[in-house]
């Protein structure tokens, strides 16, 4: 799949009480997948949770790709009857998210005073 590109579309953060962070639990969740006319978009959330109930951060997205008619209904298909999408597909997905909500999230964090969430190293889903 080609990806063209990830769109930020809102965010969510508060910062539950005045103590450190000894934890940062970031979740990237994949909740849902449209195809039209080879055009697929994926709709997203990025969650980190800041631990032991300091706060949260969520940001909410979608991402753009294309691929073949044929080959985007297959991955609709998928998606409809397995809620996921095949490792290869998914692995750079997760990345693009994973890198483009931990930057924007900086800002955001900084917003109500939560440390930044760190990116975590690159994902690799191993089947």
């Amino acid at each position: 799949m080609e990806i063209l590109g990830i769109k930020i579309n809102g965010t969510d953060a508060r910062k539950d009480k005045e103590a450190p962070a000894t934890d940062v639990n970031v979740n990237i969740t994949l909740d849902g997948l449209e195809v039209k006319k080879g055009e697929i978009r994926i709709s997203f959330t990025y969650a980190a949770n800041y631990r032991p109930n300091v706060g949260f951060l969520r940001l909410y997205g979608m991402v753009f790709g294309r691929e073949s008619n044929d080959k985007a209904n297959k991955l609709a298909k998928m998606w409809e009857k397995e809620k996921k999408l095949p490792p290869e597909i998914a692995e750079p997905i997760l990345n693009l998210i994973n890198a483009s909500a931990g930057v924007n999230g900086v800002l955001v964090a900084r917003s109500v005073n939560l440390i930044p969430p760190l990116v975590p190293p690159k994902i690799v889903l191993k089947s």
